[in-house]
């Protein structure tokens, strides 16, 4: 990694971690597998409205009567999302990082960065549960203002979830520390005890 990437990565509150830490930066190990809780929540996530457009898609005569499966697919993808259903996503993704912040706040050790990411979390929960409660009671009916939010909202969900990837890197990033120390712990609690037996058996040999 450039120096001048580097650099620049430092001085931005969210993925300063990543690149200089109090505690290290994470490994290709902590990456893989924050990807593979990311991708597993994100997916579980997502099954509502699969299946939604699967039924809808599959039980609506007119659909059967006419199956452009594209056609009808980008139609049922559009009408489950057009009343603030992405704002509604982009806040549920919210759900694993406020457990990780809360989990962090109660101990010693936590990510240089967490302030920022609990701005972030205020930041996008307020915006979207405003902006989904005026879409859902039909404050917003301009054409124009409606296709506005609905880019917004694709923005700030990929933002949310770009904000859960990372709280699962550095949450990988201090369990692992931790599991280190908790390691390194239980072998110098053994070596003390091997030592101790050790110091009695030589007491034994030697006469008062």
């Amino acid at each position: 990694m450039g120096i001048f990437f580097t650099n620049l990565l430092k001085r931005l509150p969210l993925v300063s971690g990543l690149v200089s830490g109090q505690y290290g930066i994470p490994s290709k190990e902590d990456y893989v597998e924050a990807f593979k809780e990311w991708a597993l929540v994100f997916c579980l996530s997502l099954c509502p409205i699969v299946f939604s457009i699967i039924i809808d898609i599959a039980f609506t005569p007119a659909n059967l009567q006419n199956p452009n499966w594209y056609q009808l697919f980008s139609q049922s993808f559009a009408k489950n999302f057009q009343h603030g259903e992405i704002f509604f996503l982009a806040i549920a993704s919210l759900a694993p990082v406020i457990f990780i912040l809360y989990k962090y706040s109660r101990q010693e050790k936590s990510f240089e960065n967490i302030l920022s990411f609990e701005i972030s979390a205020l930041v996008i929960a307020g915006i979207g549960s405003l902006f989904f409660g005026l879409e859902k009671i039909g404050l917003i009916t301009n054409i124009v203002v409606m296709r506005f939010f609905y880019n917004f909202s694709i923005k700030l969900y990929i933002f949310s979830l770009f904000i859960m990837y990372l709280s699962f890197v550095y949450n990988n990033l201090l369990s692992e520390i931790k599991l280190t120390e908790k390691a390194q712990e239980l072998g110098k609690i053994d070596r003390d005890e091997k030592e101790k037996e050790l110091s009695q058996k030589l007491d034994g040999f030697i006469p008062e």
